[in-house]
């Protein structure tokens, strides 16, 4: 019966974690953070074996997601179109199409470029570049996928094209970086 109440416990608690979450992501905060939030609280949340711990941090999880809302509507530094175009390349990154990010966001692709260069300090273009060869080094690093598998998943025309664009990125070629990632690690 103990062992029962704990599990109710901790879910409650992570049912509390995960709408406020997505009440956060709402209120303005970038999915990616709120989902790694999300996860850490979680994880804290199953190690525990205490009923009132586990409560009192789904509150100061709960609370902690309403401080990062209140920081991200003072910071100046972001807009909404720049958010959700930022968003929807984030879900589709792997296979992302440069006019429905202007379709989602539903203003003109002129204006959104205006809106990246502006609050992001790039074009849509090269923010989606980056986004992918960050995904890229996750892949080479974290996993056993070939280069050209990672270059075909994240849609580059070849793999050609996604060394440059990686070397463009990094500095290094993926085969260096992944060389180098394997060094670290011994």
């Amino acid at each position: 019966m103990a062992d029962e109440d704990l599990r109710n416990d901790k879910n409650i608690a992570i049912i509390v974690i995960t709408l406020a979450s997505r009440a956060a992501i709402r209120g303005g905060i970038s999915p990616e953070l709120a989902f790694t939030m999300a996860d850490n609280y979680i994880c804290d949340i199953e190690r525990q074996k205490d009923k009132k711990v586990i409560a009192k941090k789904a509150e100061e999880y709960e609370e902690e997601f309403a401080r990062q809302v209140m920081e991200a509507k003072k910071s100046p530094e972001t807009n909404h179109y720049v958010e959700k175009a930022k968003d929807y390349i984030y879900k589709h990154l792997h296979n992302v199409d440069i006019h429905r990010v202007w379709e989602e966001t539903g203003i003109n692709g002129d204006y959104l470029c205006r809106l990246f260069q502006k609050y992001e300090g790039c074009s849509v273009e090269e923010y989606i570049r980056k986004e992918k060869i960050k995904q890229a080094k996750e892949l080479l690093q974290y996993s056993n996928y070939r280069i050209q598998e990672i270059s075909e998943y994240l849609s580059f025309s070849n793999q050609s094209s996604f060394t440059k664009c990686f070397k463009l990125e990094t500095g290094m070629t993926p085969k260096e970086f992944r060389k180098s990632c394997f060094k670290q690690t011994r």
